[in-house]
């Protein structure tokens, strides 16, 4: 996860071809954010995912042999974490809401966030100034997952949807019917 984190920044940079479209930059950062928020969390002990149709067959074949459980699980997202105390992962699945897997996992993100600023804040083992600025910084992200319309968190995916699949923020690129062409070749 983190290797990919990297990559995805690493590799974020304008295009020669079409210098003022940002659409793809956009893509490779949002991705990088993704990854990234999904690799701070995983450090933290817990995690996101999305079990699809297949993966949740072989679960519950691999599950039914060991006797692990006898309800199937059902496809969705579910939060894990791991205890290193227990040494154990416990995992459910996560709120049901409507959206897809990353506006869901924002919507987490954004809850696991406010948590762990008020947790912060609660704890009283380490110095109460260290644990205002902590708080703040987590709380300026926080904002700024929620800017615009978009209380649950998830702006960094709305961005991405516009620019994905609505050809909207960054495109630079003129067009004639539905045919994309570079600036250099505008008729």
């Amino acid at each position: 996860m983190i290797p990919r984190r990297y990559e995805s920044i690493g590799q974020a940079t304008k295009s020669k071809t079409f210098p003022r479209s940002t659409a793809w930059v956009l893509i490779q950062s949002y991705y990088a954010a993704f990854f990234a928020a999904h690799a701070a969390l995983r450090m933290l002990g817990t995690g996101f995912i999305n079990i699809g149709k297949a993966q949740a067959a072989s679960l519950n074949k691999i599950a039914k042999l060991y006797g692990a459980w006898h309800a199937d699980i059902e496809p969705g997202n579910f939060v894990f974490t791991f205890s290193g105390t227990k040494r154990e992962i416990q995992w459910h699945r996560a709120d049901s809401s409507s959206g897809g897997v990353h506006e869901n996992f924002w919507s987490f993100f954004k809850r696991y966030i406010d948590g762990l600023s008020e947790d912060i804040l609660k704890n009283k083992t380490t110095a109460t100034a260290d644990n205002q600025q902590v708080s703040t910084r987590l709380s300026e992200l926080v904002d700024n997952l929620c800017y615009e319309t978009c209380a649950k968190g998830n702006w960094l995916s709305v961005v991405r949807n516009r620019v994905n699949y609505k050809m909207s923020l960054g495109h630079g690129i003129r067009t004639r019917g539905n045919i994309h062409l570079p600036p250099s070749r505008r008729v």
